[in-house]
């Protein structure tokens, strides 16, 4: 199984909720299933545990290759940026053996404690979820300057 959706069972507000892989794909990488096939063209290729997060802002980004134990963000700042994540440069004839692996403490779910939950200093939608997402180790990738860019 690539992607861990369904790791147990937590309790916020007295609302129980399926933890899994948390995965944020922005509305400009892909918004339909045809541009998610292309953009992830190897899927069996992509594992992501059930403890991470992925985050991917950016039209022009591939998903080649990855096996996340964590967090890992990328972001390509405008349409002239492209990054292939997980690729070499080489063709998709060429395919490469090399599987990006990623590892670190990525971000956990902090549940608020009562004083916070009626403090209307908290923004009202932590209250209404009960917890806050706690980064503690992610891996960030930025690519601002335009061209081809390769996570490796």
């Amino acid at each position: 199984k690539c992607l861990k959706v369904d790791a147990g069972v937590e309790e916020f507000r007295g609302i129980q909720v399926r933890l899994g892989a948390r995965v944020i794909l922005m509305p400009n990488f892909a918004c339909t299933l045809k541009q998610l096939r292309e953009k992830i063209p190897d899927p069996e290729r992509v594992k992501i545990s059930d403890t991470s997060s992925l985050i991917i802002d950016g039209t022009n980004i591939t998903l080649h290759s990855l096996e996340l134990d964590g967090a890992l963000r990328v972001t390509a700042a405008s349409v002239a940026v492209h990054v292939a994540v997980g690729a070499t440069g080489k063709t998709r004839s060429q395919k490469s053996s090399n599987v990006l692996k990623i590892a670190n403490k990525g971000h956990t779910l902090e549940r608020l404690g009562d004083d916070e939950l009626e403090d209307s200093a908290v923004p009202e939608t932590l209250r209404m979820r009960g917890y806050r997402i706690r980064v503690v180790e992610e891996r960030v990738e930025v690519f601002e300057k335009p061209g081809s860019h390769f996570v490796i």
